[in-house]
């Protein structure tokens, strides 16, 4: 599966907090990742439409998208969250 959605375990959340914030506002654009993310999301709604499925996650969840996955992200709601990309 090339994106995983699960609750953040305390251990992800702390190693999280020293990751760069991002801030997105309602919008939809397409994200060709070239490398993995794992992010934590801190607020907002999105719906990402990659490799045909549907995926919905929100404040509070831990997103993993892996490399070479290519998704259209649907910005429900403003975001904010933690990222990093990795070579993986």
């Amino acid at each position: 599966m090339s994106v995983i959605i699960r609750k953040p375990t305390p251990e992800e959340e702390e190693e999280a907090s020293k990751w760069k914030t991002w801030t997105k506002g309602i919008t939809m654009f397409e994200m060709n990742y070239k490398q993995s993310e794992r992010c934590l999301i801190l607020e907002g709604e999105v719906k990402v439409i990659a490799e045909g499925k549907y995926y919905y996650f929100k404040g509070g969840d831990y997103v993993i998208f892996k490399k070479g996955l290519i998704a259209k992200w649907i910005i429900k709601s403003p975001v904010r969250k933690k990222y990093l990309f990795e070579d993986k």
